[in-house]
């Protein structure tokens, strides 16, 4: 995400940053409106290689459908690049390339807006706004398996597709690293898609600088991993408990038992819908991590085999 003129631009990766962590959404909207009161962790000098993995591939593609006789069009570097892709679109190019898309034509009218990249928009047959033909959207991606993550963000990138064309694409394709070519469904995804649009913008429109939420138990923090680690300890949050679950938490606090270090120094026996033996393991995970608190070695216990 980041501010246009005032308003919030946000990006399918933003959608799903708020699947994977509405702590990871709320850090990265505190950032963006608090500048220099919050550092996300560095990036991973693996990322800087993946992403130039990426560009190869996605040039590979590039060139595979040149081979196939598809006329390709890049878009002008002069020209604001929404307005070309618009511009390209109505022109019936076969293939745009890195073509912009945003859900808000005019500006100044809402508050925020969507921005989507897609590699490549690519024309199909049947009715839209513009004509006898419209347009769908393929993505590249190195991965070798479809993931949600690219399904939202082929639902995002059809979901802007329409303020153009008037109606949404019927299928997405997703060219995988291993060069298989996987096409959806729109309906299949698309309203999973807008129920998690719907509720990340109801996050954003009630989000509270001053309350700031726990991380999540078993969250993907992303680029907020480190902030997460020292919030959970900082609290001794129960969640840093080996092995713990979000139920057996939920339990625990109902016993009244809210830190690990009130887990380890729990007298209780028995906790409600916890098995004995089970809560009897979590106060001894508990304990031998307090005590490593700080030790050369850390404490353990050496198990026998049943």
């Amino acid at each position: 995400m980041h501010k246009d003129n005032g308003r919030y631009c946000y990006s399918p990766n933003d959608l799903n940053e708020f699947l994977a962590s509405p702590f990871a959404t709320w850090m990265s909207r505190y950032a963006l409106d608090f500048p220099g009161q919050a550092q996300p962790d560095p990036e991973p000098l693996s990322l800087t290689t993946l992403a130039e993995r990426s560009r190869q591939h996605e040039q590979t593609c590039l060139a595979q459908l040149r081979q196939e006789g598809r006329e390709i069009h890049t878009l002008p570097a002069a020209m604001d690049r929404v307005e070309a892709t618009v511009m390209a679109m109505q022109a019936g190019h076969e293939v745009i390339h890195q073509g912009w898309l945003q859900n808000d034509m005019v500006q100044d009218i809402r508050p925020e807006y969507f921005l989507g990249r897609p590699n490549f928009l690519v024309r199909t047959a049947g009715a839209s706004a513009l004509g006898n033909y419209g347009y769908e959207v393929w993505d590249v991606t190195l991965a070798t398996q479809p993931s949600p993550t690219h399904m939202i963000q082929l639902c995002c990138s059809a979901d802007l597709l329409q303020t153009v064309q008037e109606q949404r694409p019927d299928s997405t394709l997703l060219w995988l690293g291993s060069g298989e070519r996987h096409r959806f469904r729109t309906a299949d995804f698309i309203y999973y898609y807008l129920a998690l649009k719907q509720a990340f913008l109801a996050y954003m429109q009630h989000f509270d600088p001053e309350v700031q939420p726990n991380p999540e138990l078993g969250g993907d923090y992303g680029r907020w991993t480190a902030q997460a680690i020292q919030i959970l300890e900082k609290a001794d949050h129960l969640s840093r408990v080996a092995n713990v679950t979000a139920s057996q938490i939920q339990r625990l606090n109902a016993s009244g038992i809210t830190t690990l270090t009130s887990l380890a120094e729990s007298t209780l026996t028995h906790v409600p819908r916890i098995d004995n033996a089970v809560f009897a393991r979590l106060k001894e995970q508990a304990q031998l991590q307090a005590a490593s608190v700080g030790a050369d070695q850390p404490a353990y216990r050496i198990l026998t085999p049943d």
